[in-house]
């Protein structure tokens, strides 16, 4: 249903999208790709069943880009959002999303993850994104 709101002028999707991004438009693959960097105890929640295991699966997020969703941080730097929480959850990735639409992805000014400063235990096991907008 996300998909049809990609031409609405001015629109913000948000969101933990479970995958990261195929940044597949004028061929840039997204530098953190999930492709092989998966650790094997995670590999049950974040890749296709199968022998073997399949790439991750990234459908959803593939109709959102080809509908016209645009990420908030392709002109910044992309950081991760998960990765931090202690025991078998440490695996840096980043599947926590700003989206907005294309007429709006000129006015990302900004995107940053928020991190608690140094000895403040983090109170989720993701960090929070912001994208700041000229709007």
């Amino acid at each position: 249903m996300a998909t049809e709101y990609a031409g609405a002028p001015r629109r913000l999707l948000t969101g933990d999208l479970n995958s990261d991004l195929p940044e597949k438009w004028g061929g840039i693959a997204d530098p953190l790709s999930w492709d092989g960097l998966i650790p094997p105890n995670l590999r049950s929640r974040h890749l296709r069943p199968g022998p073997g295991h399949q790439p991750s699966d990234r459908d959803a997020t593939a109709l959102l880009i080809e509908a016209g969703w645009r990420s908030a941080h392709l002109d910044h730097v992309r950081q991760a959002t998960v990765g931090h929480w202690h025991g078998s959850e440490s695996w840096e990735h980043a599947p926590d999303h700003i989206l907005v639409s294309s007429d709006l992805a000129a006015d990302v000014l900004r995107h940053e993850t928020l991190r608690p400063p140094p000895g403040v235990e983090p109170f989720s096991d993701h960090h929070a994104i912001v994208a700041t907008l000229a709007i």
